[in-house]
């Protein structure tokens, strides 16, 4: 559940004077991205409009970073077609080599026990087979299988391909990363308070990446409207259209 973190950019200008000498390459990149959401002139009324939505200054971070990497990912990406292809082979290959390995002779019920060790954390002991551990066995260890980890597997798979945000492949269109960004970050803001803000969105791409040619509010409508989905998605389900917001 989302929880407003204060009013305004307030709380993004103390997470920056609580943080004076960055110690990582990271954290530096990170306080670069909340300078300029501070200190661009023309942010001022994207805070007004953020603040009654409700969105904080450190959740406002959070989502330009993620929506940036994003951008930065899909200049150079896979198209979504060739990311599902293969999706959709490793699920096919998973559900055979399950399928393979409760149809063959492999024990079922049996395992040898494994200790996992990882980092500073506390070892594990599990005791590891093929399929089929039943509960009603009085294990020494933790039981798993290989048939458990697949099924793990299809949930993580199911959970990424629900997760994927709005793809922006354009790589044939000017400034195809900042676009990309414009999708990704409408797509957060939307999936959170379904509500679209052009406006706001435009004033937050031109703090962050300073283009040549500024963006505004119906350059951005644009963008979001030529978009695939989820964004069609969010129309039928009641949330504001791309051309609504500031």
């Amino acid at each position: 559940m989302h929880q407003y973190d204060g009013a305004g950019p307030e709380p993004l200008k103390r997470w920056l004077a609580d943080r004076p000498n960055p110690d990582n390459p990271l954290l530096e990149a990170s306080q670069a991205v909340a300078r300029r959401l501070l200190e661009d002139p023309d942010m001022g009324r994207a805070w007004v409009e953020l603040n009654r939505c409700g969105i904080g200054g450190l959740d406002l971070r959070a989502k330009v970073e993620n929506a940036m990497r994003n951008a930065a990912y899909e200049v150079n990406a896979q198209t979504p077609g060739e990311i599902a292809t293969q999706l959709d082979g490793v699920e096919r290959l998973i559900h055979k080599l399950r399928e393979a390995i409760e149809k063959s002779p492999l024990r079922a019920n049996s395992g040898i026990p494994i200790l996992l060790e990882h980092g500073d954390l506390s070892p594990v002991m599990l005791t590891f087979g093929w399929h089929a551990m039943s509960p009603s066995v009085d294990w020494l260890s933790q039981p798993f299988s290989v048939v458990e980890a697949l099924e793990v597997a299809l949930e993580m798979l199911s959970r990424h391909r629900s997760s994927e945000p709005a793809r922006a492949v354009l790589r044939q269109k000017e400034s195809p990363e900042i676009r990309s960004f414009v999708i990704n970050l409408g797509w957060l803001i939307c999936k959170e308070f379904g509500t679209y803000l052009p406006g706001t969105i435009a004033r937050i791409a031109n703090a962050v990446y300073e283009p040549i040619t500024p963006m505004d509010k119906e350059a951005v409508k644009t963008i979001l409207k030529a978009s695939p989905e989820p964004y069609q998605r969010f129309k039928k389900g009641g949330a504001k259209a791309p051309n609504g917001g500031p």
